[in-house]
């Protein structure tokens, strides 16, 4: 799923011609970006989930181990590679909608 994200955040460089600003811009501009991807994907996930497993999932965040999370969002949600991917590329069209750029 990284390679799909790092694609998505390639688009953004090119579409809005930030090549020629300095490095730490553009990284600025995509770690802000990636957080808002991680933010929607996150919430869209405790969105469809039972209230039960809402729960388990606060708890698991508390813990904060990445590959526990990973594996009980792709448990309980179905394709969550997918639903992942669809919610990271609605972040990024609303991004480029911002800047009239498509």
């Amino acid at each position: 799923m990284q390679k799909e994200f790092d694609t998505l955040f390639a688009d953004v460089i090119t579409a809005l011609n930030l090549s020629n600003m300095p490095k730490d811009a553009q990284d600025k501009i995509i770690s802000d970006l990636g957080k808002n991807m991680f933010e929607e994907i996150i919430v869209s996930a405790l969105e469809v989930m039972k209230e039960e497993d809402r729960d388990e999932f606060l708890k698991l965040e508390e813990q904060n181990d990445p590959v526990a999370i990973s594996e009980f969002l792709n448990s309980k949600i179905p394709n969550f590679s997918d639903f992942a991917r669809l919610r990271a590329k609605s972040v990024v069209d609303e991004f480029l909608d911002a800047f009239k750029v498509k």
